[in-house]
This record gives structure tokens, C-alpha cells and sequence, in this order.
């Protein structure tokens, strides 16, 4: 339709943002915490892209937080701090891993210890579902597939490459 969303840095805070995507016009703007610093010459704020899934906005910001939004204000569903719920260690350059919206799940690739390095949570309310994998992340993000007519989630870690049902 015409809305965009997407994520940036105002200069003082990280910022998810709904937009006219014909116009530019902002429809709504919500603050996610200070704006994160870029380190050796990288740029300050988020480095993940939103994902959609039926009325939610699912984003997560460099510092680890997990947010689904409401698309029609920006007001938060829910939210969850992947460092400070479930160990996960933050990358040098912050999270940039962008939510997968699989069906009913939102999957991030959150380098937790004890098995978590992928995780999957309900959309509807963030309730975590699955989570596998104790190697550690950086930068990447799952991204869903299709092999012999079935879907698979194919992630990339530090060290290894993982082709899951989800």
C-alpha cells in the first residue's frame, strides 16, 4: 500500500518510523532508546530493517531490543530485551539482525547462551516459542526458502550455516 517503516537516528534517539510511502510524510515515530554510536566509522543508529506481519511492526534495535509495534500508531504490543531476558551478548556494531516474520512467528538471531542463538517468539504477543543454537552471531539475519515445496529458514552464524522448519 502506501506505508513505509523503516529505522534511524534523529541524533539523540533510535527512532522506528511510518511514513506515506508516496509522499514521505511521517504517520508516526516511535523513540527506541539513545542513538547508538557507531564505532570505527560506521554510522550511529540502527543497522536492521522492520518486518510486517498482518496489524504489527516488528523491529530490533542495536542494543538488543525487540519490539512489535501497532502499524496503525507505533504504540508497543510488546517488547523484549534480548540481553537482559535471555543473555544474549551484544555484537561490537549492535544488533542488526532484521526480524523474520515466518506465519505465526517472529524469529531474530539473538547469539543468547544455552541454546539460544536463534530464537522464535509468538507474533501476537512475544511468548517465546523455540529457540537452537549455541553458536554466537553477528550481522546476519535469517532469511525463508523453499526446499523440495517446504519451507526453511536458512540462517548463518559466526560458524555455521542451518536450514530449520520453523
Amino acid at each position: 500500500g502506501d506505508e513505509l517503516y523503516t529505522m534511524f537516528s534523529d541524533g539523540t534517539q533510535d527512532v522506528v518510523t511510518a511514513l506515506n510511502s508516496r509522499t514521505g510524510t511521517p504517520r508516526w515515530s516511535r523513540p527506541i532508546g539513545a542513538t547508538w554510536q557507531g564505532l570505527l566509522g560506521s554510522q550511529d543508529g540502527p543497522m536492521s530493517t522492520p518486518a510486517l506481519h498482518g496489524e504489527l511492526v516488528f523491529a530490533l534495535g542495536p542494543r538488543g531490543q525487540l519490539f512489535a509495534l501497532r502499524r496503525a500508531d507505533g504504540g508497543v504490543q510488546w517488547q523484549i530485551d534480548l540481553p537482559r531476558d535471555y543473555g544474549a551478548v551484544t555484537p561490537q556494531y549492535g544488533f542488526a539482525t532484521s526480524p523474520l516474520v515466518v506465519g505465526d512467528k517472529v524469529l531474530v538471531q539473538a547469539g543468547a547462551p544455552q541454546n539460544r542463538s536463534i530464537m522464535a517468539f509468538q507474533a501476537k504477543d512475544g511468548i517465546p516459542l523455540w529457540a537452537t543454537g549455541s553458536d554466537d552471531v553477528s550481522y546476519q539475519s535469517p532469511a525463508l526458502g523453499t526446499l523440495a515445496g517446504e519451507p526453511l529458514v536458512v540462517s548463518v552464524t559466526d560458524t555455521l550455516l542451518r536450514g530449520l522448519s520453523s
